[in-house]
């Protein structure tokens, strides 16, 4: 029975890598939701069928890092301004923590280790395939898009589009730069086993054909970071056996030499994934003009700053940069554009930044923390194999488990060094796997059952450390099972209705049937204030069909209010409020919610375009030329016709007002005439 559970159990996490290798490839939960359900329940499962014939060696020291790390996440998520924001942060990070139990405490077997990395190795190939299918046939198609074919029902997955001219190549993620992620993570464990691995020959020319797959889409994705953390990770392999050979030749007093082939090897490779990627990013950003700009990264990095100076030890709570950063923003702040209109910051483009942000010193220092301890103790264990094995063969480890160390301490380096200039740790798939490769690293785990008579030496497990660390994994898990099947609800119903809503509406029936999956989504999630706010939007759109109803204006007021207490410094929400109360006439108070909105908002568009309009309807025409004029400041076409038409209307009624204030001065100078005799 305990074998039946703990096989159920392997079997659920290795699907739920496929599905979410395939699905949790975006910054949004709700796909993530297809496959993170079978990683907790595999975890609930390690409870029944945890025994005690495991035979790796756990570090303590990693293990108390993770723990303090991943505590420190959810007590700040508690503390977290906005609870839905901050739930991200917890789901993933929840996740994350049960892969690293799962990859480091559970299973360390090496059918176990290489059936994770057969799975890791078709994801591989998915990515590659989506990618030329994208590059060549349709840039917009993704895996989600696949499936809203089987059924109609599913059509709203359709409405996950991606991005496609940021990057053509994109496999199943919807950006080029957290493909290059996933690949950093993946493909230096099959380079290791390629040209160190115990492993048969067949099995050695498919890892170094896969890694060949990998360093294609890397090379393919026109992605600048990526391909930099790429080559930085490639340079770190060709050092770390370099070194490792060096070690070996001291210890063995000089009887075998070092060999050279494996770094000539790498740096033909890398010059060619180099000349190919540099190739297609002049191709994507002009020739000499790569690296000319960062796409306003610096600005989102200041950003990050002044949020950190506000709470610099604790930070200002989980996920809150997307809370803070538009309040630091003016007018005059170069920033982001995407089809000549501005972005809305969401990540600071920079996980480390964005832990110190988000999470104050403390939380950076345990991120740093749990990067350095484990990537020393997987140091540690190169060394000591590679002394192990000098005594024993001729090969540089003893089995597998230096070169799956070697590759993961490697794609880990890449990994930190991309980490710098994106938001990976928010993409759920790059979460859990940058985890799980963590925990290769703090547990090795067994060696090849014919070398255990060889080395004389099996490390038994340790109850005070295991014991804890599955259950602590189930507690989370436990949560998230009984707690994600209203959140998924939630998201399915404002997808479907945010559908609706972001093309061309044709009539009020759509607007109804909009407002009703919106309904339902705060039913089942009453914390999703992006569905109480489109709910709010709904009921306006409906009401502009009606005639501008009263009705439905003053309901649409109740959803943006509800929206507004669940995030109230979103300068959009209250602009809305303020442009509905405008059209029920109720000018004093919406002039008070946009004011608010200026005050987080004071560098967004489209809060001045509001305001402007506010500003004439009230007859405030100096002051309303001030704000359109603002809005025509930026750069782009995003409303330049329409809010320059209002403000030469603007300037020509302000013109006829003071001509009229200047007639009535002269008609009160001028003498009345004297009456005749």
């Amino acid at each position: 029975m305990i074998r039946a559970l703990d096989t159920l159990s392997f079997a659920l996490c290795l699907l739920g890598w496929l599905l979410l290798g395939v699905y949790g490839t975006w910054k949004e939960t709700a796909p993530f939701w297809l496959g993170a359900p079978l990683f907790w329940a595999a975890a609930l499962l390690g409870i029944f069928s945890l025994h005690w014939g495991m035979r790796g060696r756990l570090s303590r020291s990693c293990m108390v890092s993770v723990l303090v790390f991943t505590g420190y996440i959810m007590w700040r998520a508690l503390k977290s301004d906005v609870a839905y924001l901050a739930r991200q942060d917890v789901v993933f990070g929840a996740t994350a923590f049960i892969g690293w139990i799962l990859t480091a405490v559970r299973y360390e077997r090496p059918r176990h280790r290489f059936a994770l990395i057969v799975v890791w190795s078709l994801l591989i190939l998915g990515n590659l395939a989506m990618g030329l299918y994208q590059l060549n046939v349709n840039p917009a198609s993704n895996a989600l898009s696949f499936l809203s074919w089987l059924r109609e029902d599913l059509s709203w997955l359709a409405d996950y589009k991606r991005d496609y001219l940021d990057a053509e190549f994109g496999g199943f993620f919807p950006n080029s730069n957290h493909l290059c992620g996933f690949m950093e993570l993946t493909a230096f464990i099959l380079l290791a086993l390629t040209v160190f691995g115990r492993v048969h020959s067949f099995v050695k020319v498919l890892c170094g054909l896969i890694f060949v797959a990998a360093s294609v889409c890397v090379a393919l994705s026109t992605s600048r970071g990526g391909a930099l953390a790429f080559g930085m990770g490639i340079a770190a392999f060709a050092a770390l056996a370099w070194l490792l050979r060096l070690l070996r030749k001291r210890q063995l007093q000089g009887k075998q030499s070092a060999r050279l082939w494996p770094v000539v090897a790498l740096s033909a490779l890398a010059l060619i994934v180099g000349s190919v990627a540099w190739h297609q990013l002049e191709t994507k950003f002009g020739e000499g003009r790569v690296f000319n700009n960062l796409n306003g990264r610096s600005e989102l990095w200041s950003r990050a700053f002044e949020q950190w100076e506000a709470a610099p030890i604790l930070g200002t709570g989980a996920r809150s940069f997307e809370y803070y950063e538009p309040s630091f923003r003016h007018m005059g702040t170069a920033w982001i554009t995407w089809s000549e209109t501005d972005i809305d910051a969401i990540f600071a483009h920079n996980d480390w930044l964005q832990t110190l942000a988000d999470y104050g010193l403390i939380g950076l220092a345990f991120a740093v923390a749990v990067f350095a301890i484990h990537c020393w103790k997987g140091f540690s264990f190169l060394l000591r194999d590679s002394r192990e094995s000098a005594t024993s063969s001729g090969a540089l480890f003893t089995d597998h488990r230096g070169a799956i160390v070697l590759g993961s301490l490697c794609g880990m380096i890449a990994f930190a060094i991309h980490c710098m200039a994106d938001f990976q740790m928010h993409i759920g798939v790059n979460a859990v796997l940058a985890a799980s490769v963590l925990g290769l690293m703090a547990n090795p785990g067994q060696p090849d059952d014919d070398l255990e008579t060889v080395t004389g030496e099996i490390p038994s497990s340790d109850r005070r450390i295991r014991v804890p660390a599955v259950l602590l994994a189930a507690i989370p898990a436990g949560i998230l099972l009984w707690s994600f099947p209203l959140w998924a609800a939630g998201d399915l119903k404002f997808k479907k209705g945010l559908g609706l809503l972001s093309g061309r509406i044709e009539g009020l029936e759509q607007c109804i049937k909009a407002a009703g999956l919106m309904q339902g989504a705060v039913q089942a999630d009453p914390l999703h204030f992006d569905a109480w706010f489109y709910w709010g939007y709904a009921d306006t759109a409906a009401a502009q069909f009606l005639g501008v109803s009263p009705v439905f204006l003053r309901k649409s007021i109740e959803r943006f209010k509800a929206a507004h207490e669940l995030y109230p410094q979103n300068p959009n929400i209250s602009a809305s409020i303020g442009r509905t109360l405008d059209d029920l006439g109720q000018r004093e108070e919406a002039e008070e919610w946009f004011r608010k909105a200026l005050r987080w908002g004071d560098g967004s568009r489209l809060i001045h375009l509001y305001f402007a309009d506010h500003l004439m309807v009230t007859g405030r025409y100096q002051e309303a030329i001030e704000h359109y004029t603002a809005v025509l400041h930026k750069q782009g076409d995003w409303k330049r016709e329409y809010a320059n038409k209002r403000l030469q209307r603007c300037i020509e009624l302000l013109r006829k007002m003071r001509e009229k204030e200047r007639q009535e001065k002269e008609k009160q100078k001028t003498p009345p005439s004297s009456p005749p005799p």
